[in-house]
């Protein structure tokens, strides 16, 4: 609510009711004849200019009183411009899967790219991160604002043969999140296999603070292939006998 609201103009109104009942208390008393003065005890008159400040002085804080009582209920805002500068800086991580399934279709290098490409728009006070997860999580350096050493951590990502793993990802985020103590603003750079989702979705749950961005990289969706069996011809089988007796 803004200081022209309604409500708020219609509280600052209401004040000047007991204005007005103060200044209708200021009325001057008639003097009334009396026969004698001699049974009065005799006192100092006090001032009557103290008593008019001290009533003034009483108004006045009773007038702020109800002033604070409607900017409490009002809630008002002064409107700017220009956003007010957020205070809270966040540690931007990339994380890139290097995961075997990355090998399809240069993959791995076009999440390299992507991260890098994320990385160079960072601020000079900006600290950003680069995490590589496959089999296990790596992480391929300190939290920096070195733009340089962020694409050379990028750059040093190479290829594992292993599957991703979702739920080892987001534990290295709860230790990163708890060494650097401020919130974390993630980003995913995979092909997002179904394998590498874990059992339970309570292991994605992201520690407070943190925003999840995905940059899928894989175009469409590609069959899975697996060997599920071999069978070998028994003549196979014989001539491996036979070289092992030579």
């Amino acid at each position: 609510m803004g200081f022209t609201a309604p409500w708020l103009l219609a509280g600052l109104a209401a004040l000047s009711l007991p204005l007005w009942l103060h200044l209708l208390k200021r009325h001057k008393t008639p003097p009334e004849p009396f026969s004698s003065l001699m049974f009065f005890e005799q006192r100092e008159q006090s001032s009557v200019r103290q008593h008019r400040l001290d009533f003034l002085l009483l108004l006045s804080l009773r007038l702020l009183l109800l002033v604070l009582l409607v900017l409490a209920f009002a809630g008002p805002y002064w409107k700017s411009g220009a956003p007010l500068a957020r205070t809270e800086r966040k540690l931007t991580v990339a994380a890139i899967d290097n995961s075997f399934s990355m090998r399809q279709g240069g993959r791995l290098e076009q999440a390299k790219r992507e991260a890098a490409a994320l990385l160079s728009r960072l601020g000079p006070e900006s600290q950003g991160q680069v995490v590589a997860f496959a089999g296990q999580v790596q992480l391929m350096g300190e939290p920096t604002s070195d733009a340089t050493a962020l694409r050379a951590a990028v750059q040093a990502i190479r290829q594992e043969d292993t599957r991703g793993s979702f739920g080892d990802l987001v534990r290295a985020l709860r230790s990163i999140a708890q060494s650097a103590r401020t919130g974390l603003d993630v980003h995913v750079f995979s092909d997002f296999q179904k394998t590498a989702m874990p059992a339970g979705f309570a292991e994605l749950s992201l520690p407070p603070g943190a925003v999840l961005t995905p940059h899928p990289v894989a175009e469409g969706r590609l069959p899975n292939w697996a060997v599920e069996s071999v069978s070998a011809p028994h003549r196979w089988s014989r001539i491996r006998r036979a070289g092992c007796r030579r």
